[in-house]
């Protein structure tokens, strides 16, 4: 035991040895010198730097922050796609390894390995009051004090990022406001004023010796200024909103933006709005506003316009809304795309298993409370199906034997990582097609379709009043509808096989099978 206990004493020291190696501990006064023409003379080596975070995460779904050392020397940490876990926060004092990289001008370290918070809330330096940008203010806390505009046009709230100048009446500065600040979305500052913010530099030529930049933190940055009137939300896509990092946090959290998307289901809020809005790109979110309508009645099908700021509820991405715009009526909807398991990709999306599916235990369907979630069982494994009570499905009977299932993807997921808790959420009656059940007997007596097997036509006959007949692929594919009453369905452009037929009534569903040679 004694042995054991060594050998993994003399593991753990080579392999804090090799990252200290690999990763060797340096100032960053050592790594962000200059050769000549600008570029770092540190370039591409491997470090750890230690420093306290200033300033927010300008990066989407990945890393850009700036630390600064006790010696009150900076650099900016950098990492394209991904955050390593870590959630930035101004004030923390985070050990970060990695190796020196050059964007534009601007010495970066580009994290690889670790990024480890060593302690938090600790004391910023006080901006250092400058009358140029210039090398030595890049990645420093810096201040200009009594400043203007020099055009307010300039501040377009337009793209991820704009630029905009200000003059001291001496000299033209450049600052640089960020989609990730509070800034963003705000009209323009007014009056006189001092501006705070992280030197920065975009320079693309040799030699590296312009392009510096100014970017301010947040609103309180603009010290004496009028600031902070909203004038509006940014446009974005749906797909640009609902990034997530590592541990499943919306990207945007927080953020105010314009959305634009076709209304799908009901309204699952009875006192306010919930429901899901799909774009032309086929990209989804969830849409809430608590305890009031906003004079809107959802209709499926509806093209609109929303308003609002991003935020998360048990996983589940959506935009909690502060006006909205119906822009048009009965759009036609998205086919549900095959799935074949629940997951991030799935979440505000229409959906259909390439399955049937069966319920694993009835008993679950219990009808009271604001829904219930039901276990399914499909080829592919297990599967939660949530009937919320604002749905007609709610108070109904659960579906006997197997069944095809479409719903919008959603998530309750209460913990981080926010990787699980994956739903299918049926929107109305139809979206459970039954092909083997009680319903069959008590309306088969009642409809009938012939010849089986056919190899053009199908006869329906009934005095039935029918919604529509759908037909599917026992993969679970709808691959022909028709809507209202009919009395002739041509199949003649179907491959041979064996087909679910499901006829809707106001009774309810009915389904069977048939051949087509």
């Amino acid at each position: 035991m004694k042995q054991f206990l060594l050998f993994i004493l003399l593991m753990f020291v080579f392999f804090l040895n090799y990252a200290q190696n690999t990763y060797p501990l340096k100032s960053i006064a050592e790594m962000t010198t200059n050769n000549p023409d600008g570029s770092p003379a540190a370039l591409n080596q491997s470090c750890e730097l230690r420093g306290v975070v200033y300033g927010v995460n300008l990066r989407t779904g990945g890393l850009q922050f700036v630390i600064i050392d006790s010696t009150n020397n900076g650099v900016t940490v950098f990492r394209a796609n991904e955050n390593f876990a870590y959630t930035v926060k101004e004030g923390d004092r985070v050990a970060v390894q990695g190796k020196i990289g050059f964007f534009n001008g601007l010495t970066e370290l580009i994290v690889e390995q670790n990024i480890q918070v060593l302690s938090t809330e600790n004391t910023l330096f006080a901006p250092t009051v400058v009358t140029a940008l210039n090398e030595t203010t890049e990645s420093q806390l810096v201040k200009i004090e009594n400043v203007t505009l020099s055009n307010p046009t300039q501040w377009t709230n337009s793209g991820s990022a704009f630029n905009v100048d200000v003059t001291n009446g001496t000299a033209t500065f450049q600052l640089r406001i960020i989609n990730a600040t509070n800034i963003f979305g705000t009209a323009a500052p007014t009056g006189t004023f001092s501006i705070v913010g992280l030197g920065g530099q975009f320079d693309n030529s040799v030699p590296y010796d312009g392009g510096y930049q100014l970017f301010p933190r947040y609103l309180a940055d603009f010290q004496g200024a009028i600031t902070g009137g909203v004038i509006g939300y940014p446009t974005r896509s749906i797909g640009q909103m609902t990034t997530n990092n590592s541990v499943g946090k919306a990207d945007s959290l927080g953020k105010r933006c314009a959305l634009e998307g076709v209304v799908y289901g009901v309204n699952l809020s009875n006192t306010g709005l919930q429901f899901t809005l799909i774009d032309a790109q086929n990209e989804g979110i969830a849409v809430f506003k608590g305890g009031d309508s906003l004079g809107y009645t959802v209709k499926e099908g509806d093209n609109i316009q929303v308003k609002g700021t991003i935020n998360q509820f048990r996983g589940l991405t959506q935009i909690e809304i502060d006006s909205l715009i119906v822009l048009s009526s009965n759009n036609v909807l998205v086919e549900p795309t095959l799935v074949t398991t629940l997951n991030e990709t799935t979440e505000s999306q229409l959906v259909s298993f390439q399955s049937t599916a069966v319920l694993n235990d009835a008993t679950q369907w219990t009808n009271i409370g604001a829904g219930f979630n039901v276990e399914i069982s499909t080829s592919f494994g297990n599967f939660v199906m949530r009937i919320d009570d604002q749905t007609d499905l709610f108070g109904g009977n659960p579906p006997v034997g197997e069944f095809i299932v479409t719903g919008l993807g959603g998530q309750f997921d209460a913990a981080e990582p926010l990787t699980e808790g994956y739903q299918i959420i049926p929107r109305y009656k139809e979206d459970l097609t039954i092909l083997l059940g009680s319903k069959q007997l008590n309306l088969a007596q009642w409809i009938q379709f012939y010849p089986n097997p056919t190899t053009d036509l199908l006869f329906i006959h009934t005095d039935m009043t029918l919604k529509n007949i759908q037909i599917f692929d026992l993969e679970g594919k709808k691959v022909l509808e028709t809507i209202g009453t009919t009395n002739t369905i041509n199949v003649s452009a179907l491959t041979a096989g064996v087909y679910a037929i499901g006829f809707q009534t106001q009774e309810g569903t009915w389904s069977s099978r048939f051949v087509k040679q």
